[in-house]
């Protein structure tokens, strides 16, 4: 992966999020959550606010998640994670064999499922604003199966994030076309 390639995803993600952090355990009541990587996790920090702890497994903008190399931690992250949230599409396949080996019950949200797109095409689906919209909306769905108190609330969340996203996609759609060059085609649903 390219080092500009996680800058720039991160920046799309916390610019529409606002930022996001997690914290390290779920002890204090709030909904517990592991990510495959920051940007997926910085979604459902908009969407779930104070009421979840989002572990991002990959924090490090330059990390490749297609050679990730997994910890004894993150198991016991995922065994204990309520919803568990994965790009898919090949991009993180660390994660769902994690998932799968953790024996984690949780709920899980794969972007690229939810994307649409047919195996095999691009996986990079952050770049996409409608996928990324589509995902707030189902952990929004999730977190309030698994906390029916605040549902309105994370309802409330994914909208006023979806309506940040259309800002930027207004934003997108008013560059000027024009040539681009592109070595890989990881940004191409945003170019």
């Amino acid at each position: 992966m390219r080092p500009a390639l996680p800058v720039a995803l991160a920046a799309v993600a916390l610019v529409a999020a606002g930022c996001g952090s997690g914290s390290d355990a779920a002890a204090d009541g709030r909904i517990p959550v592991v990510a495959s990587t920051n940007v997926w996790g910085s979604v459902v920090q908009a969407v779930g606010g104070t009421d979840v702890s989002v572990q991002s497994l990959i924090n490090d903008p330059s990390a490749d998640p297609h050679s990730y190399s997994d910890k004894p931690e993150d198991a016991t992250l995922l065994t204990n994670a309520k919803l568990v949230v994965y790009n898919g599409g090949g991009y993180d396949d660390f994660f769902t064999k994690l998932v799968q080996a953790a024996g984690a019950d949780a709920k899980q949200i794969n972007a690229f499922t939810l994307s649409g797109h047919p195996d095999g095409e691009n996986e990079h689906v952050w770049y996409e604003f409608a996928t990324v919209k589509k995902v707030a909306d189902k952990v929004a769905a999730e977190l309030g199966a698994i906390d029916p108190a605040h549902k309105a609330t994370y309802t409330d969340n994914a909208k006023a994030f979806g309506s940040k996203l259309d800002t930027l996609a207004t934003t997108a759609a008013a560059v000027p076309d024009g040539k681009v060059v592109s070595t890989e085609p990881v940004a191409h649903y945003l170019i």
